[in-house]
């Protein structure tokens, strides 16, 4: 019990807490300035990130990309991808979407909205 104290008293886990947050919100920020580069996603990967003010989800269906719209359709929180079962998961209410955006498990009845896009110098453009 001490050894969680230790952790999660004041200047433990609390203490690290935003720095990662932070860190995590700041690459998140520098794909968005950057732009997504399709070698940025490996097959049968996925991410997500902001383009052009808009939240993406992108799968990478081998150098087949399929970008959606990256808002739940429950209460329009932000899906993150799932590595292991290759699915976009909502962490607010548990919903959950294939790859490609298609609704398997509620609270969401629809799927993800698709979104158009070009390549241009092997990058990630919204049409």
């Amino acid at each position: 019990m001490a050894f969680l104290q230790k952790w999660t008293g004041s200047g433990g886990l609390r203490r690290f807490l935003p720095n990662i947050l932070e860190n995590r919100q700041k690459a998140h920020e520098m794909r968005s300035v950057l732009g997504i580069k399709t070698s940025d996603i490996a097959p049968g990967q996925g991410i997500t990130s902001k383009i052009d003010e808009e939240y993406v989800a992108i799968y990478n269906d081998n150098d087949n990309f399929i970008v959606l719209r990256n808002v739940c359709k429950h209460l329009a929180c932000q899906t993150e991808w799932n590595v292991s079962d290759k699915t976009w998961d909502c962490p607010c209410h548990g919903s959950r979407y294939k790859a490609n955006g298609e609704v398997i498990h509620g609270p969401a009845r629809k799927s993800l909205d698709k979104l158009d896009y070009s390549l241009e110098n092997e990058e990630i453009k919204l049409a």
